[in-house]
């Protein structure tokens, strides 16, 4: 085995490292014109453009406590609110026919008490035996 080979290639590894680190040469830049102006005083609007992210300073999850279909939306996104402010309005059709079926079992109700309370009036009249009320208003109104 012959040393010569090994050197050879430590030679051409040595090279190539040497041109890999060598600096590139320099490109000159060529200078920039510049042009002179005089100054002047004018009214100039400050503006500012700039990126960025904006986060309020709270954040609140509305649900309601009913459903419905909305009708108005009192506010625009990312508006402040107040308290007390009108967020949703509702379609109050739903809550009216509700409210009206519910009255109509009140006096429903109110119907079969009042029955009730006659019936056990009389009743009552006929194991007291305490004439009916009818026959108590004739005799007043002959009085």
């Amino acid at each position: 085995m012959s040393v010569k080979p090994y050197i050879a290639r430590a030679l051409a590894l040595a090279a190539l490292t040497m041109a890999a680190c060598s600096k590139p040469p320099e490109q000159k830049v060529p200078p920039v014109p510049v042009e002179l102006v005089a100054v002047s005083k004018i009214s100039a609007p400050l503006t500012l453009d700039a990126n960025g992210v904006v986060e309020p300073a709270q954040t609140v999850m509305i649900q309601g406590q009913v459903t419905g279909t909305i009708q108005q939306i009192g506010f625009q996104e990312g508006d402040d609110v107040q308290l007390g402010q009108m967020l949703f309005q509702l379609d109050p059709r739903p809550f009216e026919a509700a409210l009206h079926q519910a009255d109509a079992a009140h006096y429903w109700a109110l119907g079969i008490l009042s029955l009730a309370i006659g019936w056990t009036a009389c009743i009552a009249a006929i194991r007291f035996g305490v004439p009916p009320l009818a026959a108590v208003l004739d005799r007043w109104r002959k009085s």
